[in-house]
């Protein structure tokens, strides 16, 4: 294994830069010669998708498949944050018929944080996962805008 001090394997994460031992990438493994499923990306959408596979059927032989490292790209450089909001969805919600869909969306995204926890919890994985509300931060001016638009 090698220190990921490289600029190619950088990811500007937070979240790597404080973890008690150095984030290091291991040598890339031989590729199996066949699998059920192959996933491209080991982001929060390949891992989720490979967890849930392999929970629905333990006998799927599941490859992840990542270019750098595990939670390289936006998955690594989020804020740590798990919420039920998305930009948008007012509009949605406003429009009578774009309402119907604006809800199931709404809904979705706060069964997911409700999932975070529940697997987190399940798996023994401590993250630090709270619900506590959100906070919104304006860091330029037309944030501020957009804020008070919303």
């Amino acid at each position: 294994m090698s220190e990921n001090k490289s600029p190619l394997n950088d990811n500007g994460s937070f979240w790597f830069d404080t973890l008690d031992t150095p984030s290091t990438i291991a040598e890339a493994p031989s590729l199996p010669e066949k699998v059920d499923v192959a996933i491209i990306g080991a982001g929060y959408t390949g891992l989720w998708t490979a967890y849930y596979l392999k929970e629905k059927d333990p006998s799927l032989e599941i490859a992840v498949f990542e270019a750098n490292t595990v939670g390289f790209g936006a998955s690594g450089r989020n804020g740590g944050w798990c919420m039920g909001l998305a930009w948008g969805i007012d509009g949605m919600l406003a429009e009578e018929k774009r309402r119907d869909a604006g809800v199931r969306l709404l809904r979705a995204m706060h069964d997911t944080v409700d999932e975070v926890g529940r697997i987190s919890q399940r798996e023994g994985i401590e993250c630090h996962f709270a619900k506590g509300g959100t906070l919104e931060v304006a860091i330029a001016p037309f944030h501020v805008k957009g804020m008070q638009d919303h």
